[in-house]
């Protein structure tokens, strides 16, 4: 099925998804509100190569964290611009960035890392610089 699979995995999970009270602390900074969706990236492609966080870079120090709000109806025109990159104009769309991010999500909410489930929210995640050297 190719990159397919994941838009029929947003799909999947967004039926299952009930929106609810989401709030992100983002070093000095806070989004509330009731959502669908947090994306924490330190990437700007992933899931099939859809744009996700087209401001991200991996070598800034910083996580591009993003929170999709809003009624499930406008969910089809958010993704085909999430798949281009040109949701962070979109009003369903807050986004931050910072070092160190808190999440509380309701417990039923899975939490996902690099195409894993790693556990249920709420969570945490800290940049730690330096760490990693690519040779290209």
């Amino acid at each position: 099925m190719g990159p397919r699979r994941y838009l029929l995995g947003f799909w999947s999970a967004l039926a299952r998804t009930t929106p609810d009270e989401v709030r992100v602390d983002c070093d000095a900074r806070t989004i509330t509100t009731v959502g669908w969706n947090v994306v924490i990236a330190n990437g700007q492609f992933f899931g099939g190569g859809m744009n996700v966080a087209p401001r991200a870079a991996a070598g800034d120090g910083l996580f591009d964290v993003q929170v999709f709000s809003g009624p499930r109806t406008i969910a089809p025109v958010v993704i085909r611009r999430v798949i281009r990159g040109t949701h962070l104009t979109h009003t369903a769309v807050r986004r931050t960035t910072g070092r160190s991010v808190d999440v509380e999500i309701p417990h039923g909410w899975l939490v996902e890392a690099d195409g894993e489930i790693v556990g249920r929210g709420p969570f945490s995640a800290e940049v730690l610089g330096g760490l990693l050297y690519f040779k290209i």
